[in-house]
């Protein structure tokens, strides 16, 4: 009886997972995607299910000396192309 709770407690233990306020989570179900975990508690069946965790915080502040040799930090980044029309 006692290896029997026991092994229920592990169960619950191994498929109850967190996902922390500065991630999401990728659920895959046999290696196929089923959904995006938002962070909270989630329920995961071992064995069947996976999870991967993706940090979704901006990139650390990067110091930047700029051409006319000031100082500074940038906070994020930006990418544009530029089309001549």
């Amino acid at each position: 009886m006692i290896y029997i709770l026991l092994s229920i407690l592990v169960v619950i233990g191994v498929s109850i997972r967190r996902v922390t306020q500065h991630h999401q989570a990728i659920i895959y179900t046999l290696g196929n995607y089923t959904r995006l975990g938002q962070p909270g508690w989630h329920i995961v069946i071992p064995v069947v299910q996976s999870i991967i965790l993706i940090n979704t915080t901006h990139p650390e502040a990067q110091k930047l000396i700029a051409q006319i040799q000031a100082k500074g930090d940038v906070d994020e980044e930006l990418y544009k192309k530029v089309v001549i029309a």
